[in-house]
């Protein structure tokens, strides 16, 4: 037994004096000694650094089990690595002709990736607020100056994935890839896409009755792991169906002439949301009554990526009895006007009942607005919108505005056209108007408040050749 032991004792030995860092006796450089460093160290990316070897012309370092890799530097940063122990070897070369040898192999350098910790976050979905179309995650990481991403996944999806690291390792693939696409960098993608801190996020269109988890993973700007994905399973609820509405239409075509008519909308309800429009014959998104249909509803969606339903419905649908006068109507000419039911369904406006459709045709010749140059007509009124038409007789150029009217009660007629004129002055060639003008606020106004729609007549000059034509309406009370 104390043989062994001794023999045990002389190989230990001989494999120390193998690895010494010192210089070959036979002229071989001395082996570079490398460590880890630990700053540079996260859950999937490790920096080794090694001393510099005098008389080296270079390095050549064995990663695991890959190729050797030369290089000049003194340092090596290894990326996308698999959480753990990794091994790192490396010697000099000699440059030619020095009559030095390249230095003999270094020992097995044990390196590890950070430890990703499984409570780098909390991640909880809110059971009160899953339906079947969104959900609510709350992120709690337990380093509010990390920067994480937040999202889901499809069960299924992780599931055939293997692990959450293979799925992490390609959400962050996919990420470069996008980047590389909009010709812009992942640190540009990073800095649109990082969180930091608690928050509460919004999970959209999800799937009705399907397995999710909501997860956060920490990273970086170069796309290394910083903390390891944590998830929470989720499902969402059955879809409860498309509502179906009983309502019905009846549409009358009033005040026809060759350019206008008014269409009113006496709906069988007065608590749900409708559409209705005209359209000339020859304009008709669809052949039948289901492509007309998806055709609006898909229009109606693109809004929402930029307002909720609640104020695209305001600004464009309506509920009980409505009337519209359309005006820059073609003399003569066959239109037809639709109604049908709206309602929001899941992230989603859906048709809530069958197409209602009336056509009629304008009268054949448009007569003049009477002795006005420029008739001014208010066609439209709510709480936050007014929509004023400008019709001018056949030649006549025009400017026109709808204003704030307690700015302008003190002043005559005069003095508001010399305002505008002045005001306008370097821009007069672009507004000026020679058909029919529809003037429609963009941005609400305020509720109960009287506005001034005016217009006066121009000669080429852009001088007055017409008194003002006005008219002044008031906005609803809420």
């Amino acid at each position: 037994m104390k043989q062994f032991r001794f023999w045990l004792a002389v190989v230990a030995l001989s494999a120390f004096a193998a690895c010494d860092n010192g210089p070959d006796d036979g002229g071989g450089l001395p082996v570079p000694k490398a460590h880890q460093d630990a700053l540079q160290t996260t859950v999937s990316s490790i920096r080794v650094v090694w001393s510099e070897v005098a008389g080296a012309a270079a390095y050549e370092y064995v990663f695991d089990d890959g190729d050797a890799v030369r290089t000049e530097a003194t340092e090596a940063l290894f990326t996308g690595l698999t959480p753990g122990d990794h091994r790192f070897r490396i010697r000099a070369v000699a440059a030619e002709g020095s009559g030095r040898t390249n230095s003999k192999w270094s020992a097995d350098l044990t390196v590890a990736t950070a430890d990703a910790r499984a409570d780098a976050f909390t991640v909880t979905v809110d059971p009160q607020r899953i339906t079947f179309y969104d959900a609510y995650v709350s992120i709690v990481p337990a380093d509010n100056s990390m920067y994480y991403y937040v999202s889901y996944v499809d069960k299924d999806v992780l599931d055939y994935m293997g692990s959450d690291q293979a799925y992490v390792d390609e959400v962050i693939a996919s990420i470069r890839a996008l980047a590389e696409l909009s010709g812009k960098t992942f640190g540009d993608m990073f800095i649109a896409l990082r969180q930091s801190g608690e928050g509460t996020y919004w999970l959209r269109n999800l799937g009705a009755d399907k397995e999710y988890y909501a997860y956060a993973f920490g990273f970086d700007i170069d796309g290394n792991i910083t903390a390891s994905m944590v998830k929470s399973y989720f499902r969402t609820a059955p879809d409860p169906g498309v509502p179906d509405s009983d309502m019905t239409f009846a549409i009358d075509i009033t005040g026809k002439t060759g350019t206008a008519a008014t269409i009113a909308v006496q709906p069988s309800v007065n608590d749900e949301w409708y559409f209705f429009a005209a359209v000339h014959v020859n304009r008709v998104p669809a052949t039948d009554d289901a492509g007309v249909l998806a055709y609006y509803v898909e229009l109606f969606n693109d809004y929402l990526a930029d307002e909720s339903f609640d104020e695209f419905a305001r600004a464009n649908l309506s509920k009980g009895p409505d009337s519209y006068t359309y005006h820059a109507l073609e003399p003569g000419n066959d239109y037809r006007v639709y109604a049908f039911g709206v309602a929001h369904h899941g992230d989603r406006i859906v048709a809530t009942t069958k197409l209602k459709s009336v056509d009629f045709t304008s009268a054949e010749e448009e007569p003049q607005p009477g002795d006005a140059l420029v008739n001014v007509s208010i066609v439209e009124c709510s709480a936050t919108h007014i929509k004023a038409v400008f019709t001018p007789q056949t030649g006549v150029s025009y400017f026109c505005d709808v204003v704030r009217y307690d700015s302008y009660k003190e002043m005559s007629d005069e003095q508001i056209i010399a305002k505008f004129l002045a005001d306008n002055e370097w821009g007069l060639g672009y507004i000026l108007q020679s058909g029919v003008y529809e003037s429609r606020n963009y941005n609400d106004y305020p509720a109960d408040t009287e506005y001034l729609a005016f217009a006066f007549a121009v000669d080429d000059a852009y001088q007055p050749i017409s008194p003002l034509y006005k008219e002044v309406a008031r906005t609803l009370a809420q």
